[in-house]
């Protein structure tokens, strides 16, 4: 009776709702993250901003505490770097990003907001020119000087809306401009062979140049004006000070050997300059005399190398910020004279996968962040208050992590699986699949009888998902899945050069050795007009049988550009009833791509119902579109619409509630201005309802229900993870459906 009710209550209102019920969602770390600006206000003391690759945030307690800012800062999200982020020194407020595709931002409200700008750069980037630089000219309001992909100075007069070329000197490496006089520019630039770094000084805003002296075969770093005609520079990994307007430069030996000078004013002015895990200099007197500032330096797995650093003051004095690859952001003050963490609220580790054990309160969460370094899974047991490292096999990034429920009364126990990005900088290299039997506390690579690589390790690239079959204990029970284990049987989604056959795995040994069971699959294609390839991406279970699905994803690419490729290999769904000996294509019901008859849109996840065998659910997406879930009935021979597309989302993972299997969550990427994306169904997908309002992510990997709450739902994200509770009159039981 409640379904129908609930199904007459859909259909008078429409198949997707907004927000129902409004959800405190809570971030539960772990805290850190990779940074790549950090930026002062010279307006607000202690105000300080971080970019980093999950987005933008605030601090006004000089780095004490972050506060991720709107999430609908598309331009930080979105991409994995900013090319450039300045702090407009002479208008309170404002700042101009440069995001990774060459577009310029602004934001008006200290960043709270960003209006995208008219102006895309559209040269493209040479590889000798790595120098991108944004200045905004003193006193002029709407005047910016930039030097971009092309290394050729360019001005704009109106915010940023237009640029013209002010000068005929490309590979521009350092720009400054003169507070006192706007009109004196002066830019460090690589020019000839013989005297690769020089600098170059306009008296008239950049309509003509003088050149004043060359540095030799090391590129200048940064100029700043100091006033009175000075200026500071760094070149040859030295402190330069000029006192004629750049015509002589004396070194100062006492800054050290550094990559980054820092100048906080003041009564006196703090300068320091940083570079690498044992570099670090103080001093008050522009570096006539300095003090070490090492203290900190080299804690943590990979000591602490910095690309950016940032000084601020407030009521507590002065202090330095920096990034650091092991830690996220780090923090020097005259009070403590050492360098100590300083991530409070800084959720900037993207995880992927995630999983919950029952009863003990610990949550695994896989981190996704390759580039950076420290352990690839993270774990806590006080609900995100504490989180430590538990991984110590060599592997890039984790993608799924799953759990044996049936060893949780074993000796040992209990048992987890988890998939990623085997390690690709040290060698042998390893599978990407990897166990643990000790709640996650230590972990051994999986690798027996996979393909060999010639560097004596075996040939995978990466592992998607692993998938255990809860019926494959020593002995089954008659109906229902196994209690006591640990279970046998495991699937992998993965990749290999070795053919594809290695694109579906299977153990029957809880792992110790593995088969390939995708040969029946389709792999590429290669014609005279283009090529296409395949990879299986998710996998799933049927209830109570050992049919077996498989979605692939599509790519494909022209040989010319004007001559569109049609990719005709199949695509979507793949069911096997027999362990992957053999495969059957069954997609039909799902979208074709335009001008193919055979290739179907991507399914990027796949959910089934508990206890009803044959019914499942698919989330296909188009690029460019909404996505569209999906559901079959009939063990994927045929499938219907579930309900209307989940509009700016494209949804990486389906979860049905096992108490109730007509409540299934989707979650994913936000394709739009949308934060997100949550979405509920309460009635098998008929109708859909979002529930990520306030929820300031951009990217989920994955979704999961707490096992002793299923009100709590946890999510790994581009910002750590997540959680929120649910009204308990929203979850009902269907009892058996």
């Amino acid at each position: 009776m409640i379904r129908r009710l609930v199904a007459v209550a859909a259909t008078l209102i429409g198949c997707v709702s907004g927000t129902a019920f409004a959800q405190a969602w809570q971030g539960l770390g772990p805290e850190g993250g990779a940074v790549h600006f950090l930026l002062a206000d010279p307006f607000v003391a202690g105000r300080v901003y971080a970019v980093g690759a999950a987005g933008l945030f605030r601090s006004e307690d000089a780095g004490r505490h972050w506060r991720s800012l709107g999430a609908d800062v598309v331009p930080v999200n979105d991409i994995p770097k900013p090319r450039a982020v300045i702090v407009d020194r002479y208008h309170p407020g404002r700042l101009y990003l440069i995001t990774y595709d060459w577009r310029l931002w602004r934001s008006d409200d200290s960043a709270e907001h960003w209006t995208p700008g008219a102006y895309t750069v559209t040269t493209s980037f040479p590889p000798d020119q790595p120098y991108v630089h944004l200045v905004d000219v003193p006193g002029s309001g709407d005047s910016l000087l930039f030097a971009g992909p092309d290394g050729y100075l360019q001005r704009s007069t109106d915010g940023g809306a237009s640029f013209t070329r002010v000068a005929l000197l490309d590979k521009v490496t350092a720009i400054a401009v003169d507070p006192a006089n706007p009109a004196t520019v002066l830019i460090g630039r690589r020019s000839t062979a013989t005297s690769p770094t020089e600098i170059w000084r306009s008296g008239n805003g950049g309509e003509s140049w003088t050149r004043l002296l060359g540095f030799g075969d090391h590129p200048l770093r940064s100029l700043q004006f100091l006033g009175d005609g000075r200026i500071a520079a760094i070149y040859r990994n030295n402190v330069a000070i000029s006192s004629d307007g750049g015509l002589s430069w004396q070194s100062r030996t006492e800054a050290g050997y550094p990559t980054l000078l820092e100048i906080l004013p003041g009564q006196p002015p703090v300068w320091m300059t940083h570079e690498g895990a044992t570099s670090c200099r103080l001093s008050i007197d522009e570096f006539v005399s300095s003090t070490p500032c090492i203290d900190g330096l080299g804690a943590g797995p990979a000591g602490f190398y910095s690309s950016t650093l940032a000084g601020t003051r407030d009521g507590a004095g002065y202090r330095f910020l920096a990034d650091a690859w092991s830690v996220g952001i780090r923090a020097y003050d005259d009070a403590s004279g050492r360098w100590q963490p300083s991530i409070s609220g800084f959720r900037g580790i993207r995880t992927q996968g995630l999983v919950v054990l029952p009863g003990s309160g610990l949550l695994l969460a896989g981190r996704a962040d390759e580039m950076t370094l420290g352990s690839r899974i993270v774990r806590t047991g006080d609900g995100g208050a504490n989180w430590n490292d538990g991984f110590p096999p060599p592997a890039e990034l984790i993608t799924d992590i799953q759990f044996d429920p049936t060893t949780t009364g074993l000796p040992s126990s209990p048992h987890l699986y988890a998939a990623g990005l085997g390690t690709r900088r040290l060698r042998p290299y390893n599978s990407g699949i990897y166990k643990s039997t000790d709640g996650g506390q230590s972990w051994q690579s999986l690798d027996g009888g996979l393909p060999p690589h010639s560097n004596g390790g075996p040939d995978m690239s990466s592992t998607n998902k692993v998938l255990l079959d809860p019926r494959s204990c020593a002995t089954p029970p008659p109906n229902g899945v196994c209690t006591r284990g640990p279970l046998l049987r495991l699937y992998a989604t993965s990749f290999s050069a070795a053919g594809a056959a290695w694109s579906v795995l299977r153990s029957d040994d809880a792992g110790a050795s593995w088969i390939g069971v995708g040969s029946a699959l389709p792999r590429g294609a290669m014609t005279a007009t283009g090529y296409e390839t395949r990879r299986t991406f998710d996998i799933a279970l049927d209830a109570g049988s050992e049919t077996l699905y498989v979605s692939t994803v599509a790519d494909w690419e022209s040989e010319d550009p004007a001559v569109p490729y049609y990719p005709t290999l199949p695509n979507g769904v793949f069911v096997s009833d027999n362990r992957g000996t053999t495969w059957a294509h069954r997609s039909a019901g799902l979208p074709l791509i335009p001008g193919s008859a055979t290739t179907h849109y991507n399914v990027w996840a796949l959910a089934t119902h508990p206890r009803r065998g044959g019914t499942l659910w698919a989330a296909v997406h188009a690029p460019g579109q909404a996505t569209q879930i999906f559901k079959s009935t009939d063990k994927a021979v045929s499938w219907s619409p579930a309900g209307l597309p989940l509009t700016g989302c494209k949804i990486l993972a389906l979860q049905v509630d096992t108490a109730a299997p007509d409540v299934i969550y989707a979650a994913g990427y936000a394709t739009d201005q949308r934060p997100g994306c949550v979405w509920r169904s309460e009635d098998g997908g008929a109708s859909w309802t979002a529930l990520d309002a306030n929820l300031p992510l951009r990217r989920i990997h994955r979704l999961r229900q707490h096992p002793d709450d299923r009100r709590r739902l946890i999510l790994s994200s581009d910002r750590g993870v997540w959680e929120a509770s649910l009204p308990s009159d929203r979850i009902f039981d269907d009892r058996g459906s």
